[in-house]
């Protein structure tokens, strides 16, 4: 399993609550949006939750809205359907991701990057030691920021599955 940015948030939190069938082990790419880590990202999206929250209790949450979403550092306002919105942005709905690490048994590379400022933000080594429960896991930096990180983590990854 192998996901980037969300998805390598995402594919943390499956690895913790899934045993499937023929995984046999997880690949992280400068994960983000733990939403539960990020002051920021409470800043940014505070507001949006407020009014979120106010259209589903109202019977709206099936309906689309604005609302302020932050990506890769940069703010931005999507249309969206309120319960979809919470369901990302909200600390109540979505997951806490550092909750969850020690949880994973799965052999897990976790692949920062050097020129990300997420790696720094979220201490990735250190969120891997909470998560390394498997003597396959394996932490590598790598060159690049958070987008380019994927395509030069080809030897990183291809280096790691054949020790699988």
């Amino acid at each position: 399993l192998v996901g980037h940015s969300l998805g390598g948030a995402s594919s943390l939190i499956y690895s913790t609550q899934k045993r499937a069938d023929g995984l046999l082990g997880v690949v992280v790419i400068a994960p983000g949006h733990m939403i539960h880590k990020s002051k920021k990202m409470l800043k940014v999206t505070k507001k949006s939750i407020m009014k979120a929250r106010e259209k589903v209790e109202a019977g709206e949450g099936e309906e689309k809205f604005d609302f302020k979403e932050l990506n890769t550092g940069k703010v931005k306002n999507v249309r969206i359907r309120a319960d979809v919105y919470l369901s990302f942005y909200d600390r109540d709905v979505f997951p806490n991701v550092e909750d969850s690490l020690e949880d994973i048994t799965y052999p897990l590379l976790w692949i920062g990057a050097k020129k990300d400022r997420l790696t720094s933000v979220y201490d990735m080594p250190t969120l891997f030691e909470y998560a390394n429960n498997n003597d396959k896991s394996q932490y590598s930096e790598v060159k690049g920021g958070h987008k380019s990180v994927v395509k030069n983590s080809t030897e990183t990854i291809l280096k790691w599955i054949d020790k699988l």
